[in-house]
């Protein structure tokens, strides 16, 4: 795990000892957009950094702990200097949660969960890449589990049940073509929130 991802992870399990009430909102829903930043792989190549479009779908199951589902679009899921024309779907599922601070509108939170990469080659098919060390091929379809961890901020109901919600999180695939691969991942957007729990 990045050094700055540990500290605030460290950061907000501290602060999970100041939680003192939950908020009232049931579900939530969160469309999104970002960047990734990839670290190198087998050290010498990397993924390309890529924006990011998604959404993230929560429901509290306890006071302060949510399931969430998650769906993001990724333009290149390739390597950087190449464009074979393969794109990635993420999702996965995590669990998140929230720490409540007294008299704050801002809540601190934390999450950790799974999922996977799917590959979609554009013409479907075998996607070959070839290096001076090795070749990678991705097959149309080819999925790649992952492991997410991070946190971020939420400003609920900033304007009626409209808020704002910032993430910082890392994405391991624990193996890719033999290898960990690992990469930060910054994304921001509102966040709608309803229901009673």
């Amino acid at each position: 795990m990045k050094p700055y991802l540990r500290s605030m992870a460290l950061g907000l399990l501290v602060l999970t000892s100041f939680s003192t009430h939950a908020f009232a909102q049931k579900y939530e829903l969160h469309p999104l957009v970002g960047r990734t930043a990839p670290d190198k792989w087998a050290d010498l190549y990397s993924l390309k950094s890529v924006s990011v479009i998604g959404a993230k779908a929560a429901v509290f199951a306890t006071d302060t702990t949510q399931v969430e589902g998650e769906f993001e679009y990724l333009p290149h899921f390739e390597f950087r200097g190449t464009d074979p024309k393969t794109r990635g779907w993420v999702w996965g599922v995590s669990l998140s949660r929230n720490v409540f601070l007294t008299k704050s509108k801002v809540i601190p939170f934390f999450h950790f969960g799974g999922g996977g990469i799917t590959a979609r080659n554009d013409p479907p098919g075998s996607v070959t890449t070839t290096f001076p060390d090795r070749t990678i091929t991705i097959d149309h379809n080819d999925t790649f589990a992952f492991i997410s961890y991070g946190g971020g901020v939420k400003f609920p109901r900033v304007i009626g049940p409209v808020g704002l919600r910032f993430n910082i999180m890392g994405r391991t695939m624990p193996n890719f073509f033999g290898r960990g691969n690992t990469w930060a991942e910054f994304t921001g957007g509102p966040v709608f929130v309803w229901g009673k729990k």
